[in-house]
C-alpha cells in the first residue's frame, strides 16, 4: 500500500513467485500482477510442466480479479 500512494501506475511484483499460494498472497497485498520466471525456467523442456504452473498461477489471478 506504500507504494500505491507513489504512484498510479500499475504494481508487479516478480522475485520468488512460484506457487498459486504466492500469487495470492501477493496481489492480496496490493499488487495488480506478478512476474513468474525462475518458476518455468527451472522446467524446460518439460512444456506439460510448465503449461500446468501456468494454468494454475492464472486461476490465482483470475481468482482474485473476481473478487
Amino acid at each position: 500500500n506504500r507504494i500505491r500512494k507513489l504512484t498510479d501506475l500499475p504494481i508487479f511484483v516478480g522475485f520468488g513467485i512460484s506457487t498459486p499460494d504466492h500469487v495470492s498472497a501477493t496481489m492480496n497485498a496490493g499488487a495488480d500482477g506478478v512476474i513468474v520466471g525462475s518458476r518455468i525456467v527451472r522446467e524446460i523442456p518439460d512444456c506439460k510442466k510448465i503449461a500446468e504452473i501456468c494454468t494454475a498461477l492464472k486461476e490465482a489471478v483470475l481468482l482474485k480479479n473476481s473478487q
